[in-house]
């Protein structure tokens, strides 16, 4: 698991901490989290990986078509949390950061899902 801040609020020590709650299997994988400060981090964004010229509007139409604040994507193996968003739904510090907890293991979830359903996904989704 690979972790990619580019947040204002969330310190690079809270995410290594919080990456031993998750399982062993789940921090050796390849997963890649980006942590954002806004919707506009993906403009420039580095991936790990070469993607196709479309992706980038995949990328923009979740946003655009959602409220999350973190999303998954498979079959790419990135999850993306949005700090800005997140702050919005948030009512105070406590609340931010045990909300960064939530939405990065919710999204992990689904990432081993992914894993375990396959081929299915697509079925789930």
């Amino acid at each position: 698991m690979n972790i990619i801040n580019e947040s204002r609020h969330i310190k690079d020590q809270q995410l290594e901490e919080l990456s031993y709650l998750f399982s062993e299997e789940v921090r050796e994988s390849d997963l890649y989290i980006y942590i954002l400060k806004d919707d506009e981090g993906f403009q420039d964004l580095p991936l790990h990986i070469d993607v196709p010229e479309h992706f980038y509007s995949k990328i923009q139409r979740t946003i655009e078509g959602s409220y999350s604040e973190a999303f998954c994507l498979y079959p790419e193996n990135m999850i993306f949390l949005i700090e800005e968003r997140l702050l919005q739904h948030s009512s105070d510090w406590n609340e931010f950061y045990a909300n960064v907890a939530f939405l990065l293991s919710h999204e992990l979830r689904h990432f081993q899902q992914s894993y375990f359903l396959e081929d299915r996904i697509f079925i789930m989704l």
